[in-house]
């Protein structure tokens, strides 16, 4: 009776069928150390942790192996608490290749829901009140990273970021142009508003450093404007403050 009493731990096999030369390969201690975790839990983004697990064993030797034999070799030990428990819940030698591995957790872990969510931030994207450009697009960028398999091509997500503008920094966008953004190709926008971008933020970074409340609120209302119009806006502005002064 008493051997009916005590739990027996069956031997299961990995989810994921690996081939001899991939099973003999050595992890050693500071391998463990260096591969990130994940525990399964809410508030963790599964997609940013494959990244930094794609990134972490580019430091790893193949040692004869393919990156995705690699991959497969030091992914369960990645898996901590709630995701490990799920993982030794799945069928043994069920994934023989590094896309099912992949496809299964992302399944299991990037829910539908945020799909959905994610590729409704994109499509109807804002800029905040005063909002330097170069921060709206460095947002929306984020967006495009957080849901790469948002499937909308090029063209569109550039007309749906120009549509998300103020109308002051849609006039901006306009007058760099010449035109519209319908004059050019997806890939000539998308690198005009990388140099809008990189413009806004040099221009920020020089206001901030001035201290000058004044310029910094009329900058944050122009982002992107050349520095010629920005100096004749100010110049404008002062001699309209000196004359006021003298009346």
């Amino acid at each position: 009776m008493r051997e009916l009493a005590r739990p027996v731990v069956s031997t299961l096999g990995s989810p994921i069928q690996l081939p001899d030369e991939t099973r003999n390969y050595e992890l050693k201690g500071s391998h463990y150390n260096m591969l990130p975790s994940f525990l399964g839990l809410a508030n963790e983004d599964p997609l940013n942790f494959i990244r930094t697990f794609y990134h972490t064993l580019e430091h790893f030797p193949l040692r004869g192996l393919t990156e995705d034999q690699l991959r497969m070799r030091c992914f369960p030990h990645t898996l901590k608490e709630r995701a490990s428990t799920w993982w030794m819940s799945l069928p043994p030698a069920s994934m023989s290749t590094w896309q099912e591995v992949y496809d299964k957790f992302m399944g299991r872990y990037y829910l539908h829901s945020k799909t959905t969510s994610l590729r409704k931030q994109i499509s109807t994207f804002e800029q905040l009140d005063e909002e330097p450009f170069h921060e709206a697009w460095e947002r929306f960028k984020q967006l495009l990273i957080n849901c790469p398999h948002h499937f909308f091509a090029q063209e569109l997500l550039n007309q749906f970021f120009y549509d998300g503008l103020t109308l002051t920094c849609q006039y901006m966008v306009d007058g760099a142009v010449g035109g519209t953004i319908g004059n050019k190709t997806a890939a000539e926008t998308y690198e005009l508003y990388e140099m809008l971008g990189d413009n806004s933020q040099q221009k920020n970074v020089r206001n901030s450093r001035r201290g000058s409340v004044h310029q910094s609120n009329a900058a944050r209302n122009y982002e992107g404007w050349s520095l010629e119009q920005a100096n004749m806006l100010y110049s404008e502005s002062s001699w309209k403050n000196n004359n006021d002064q003298h009346d």
